[in-house]
């Protein structure tokens, strides 16, 4: 039963990215920063948007091996390995260019929309503790080691990806901004929220 529940979570987990990341890029206001770091290398290295994610859950499931391997687990490698494949099957069934058309104040809702679905995705792999998403592994450790506390350490690590990822041609704008400001502590929302429904 734990393991049939485990993989459903996954299931959601994976859906919900693949889905958040496809509305950020459609609306064209700039995208979250993982996202961003995607576009750029799909764009650097002419390759999917979902082979850039792969690219990037390679990176970044070395680094969260390397220095915070107690929060990584077999959810951690599998969810990011899915990723680009969520990110691909969404690109194929929402049209990116009718998103692009709407009107800035549909735009706007898209991109919230869009980061608390991201968000809600990041924080299922947290409670589950199955092994969490590397980007927040990562933030924890900083957290642990320099006492910043994690939305703060959260929103380094997206500034980090938001430069390398516009440097390599990824769309930065208005969601960027609000998704920089948002991520840390929606998903440490999203975390209290979803332990107090899990109890």
């Amino acid at each position: 039963m734990k393991d049939i529940k485990a993989w459903l979570v996954l299931f959601v987990a994976v859906m919900l990215l693949g889905l958040g990341c496809t509305l950020f890029v459609g609306a064209g206001l700039g995208s979250d920063a993982i996202t961003v770091f995607n576009e750029g290398l799909h764009k650097s290295l002419h390759v999917s948007l979902g082979w850039g994610s792969r690219i990037t859950s390679i990176i970044f499931i070395a680094i969260g091996l390397l220095v915070a391997r107690d929060k990584m687990g077999w959810m951690s490698i599998v969810y990011n390995a899915l990723a680009g494949f969520a990110i691909d099957f969404f690109c194929s069934i929402i049209s990116i260019e009718q998103l692009g058309q709407m009107d800035v104040a549909i735009k706007v809702i898209i991109i919230i929309l869009a980061q608390c679905i991201l968000c809600a995705s990041y924080a299922l792999l947290i409670i589950y503790k199955q092994g969490m998403n590397p980007f927040d592994a990562i933030a924890y450790y900083i957290e642990e080691k320099t006492k910043i506390s994690f939305r703060i350490a959260r929103m380094g690590v997206d500034f980090f990806l938001v430069a390398v990822g516009f440097m390599l041609g990824g769309v930065v704008g208005v969601g960027t901004i609000f998704c920089f400001l948002t991520t840390g502590p929606l998903v440490d929302r999203y975390v209290h929220l979803f332990s107090k429904f899990q109890k």
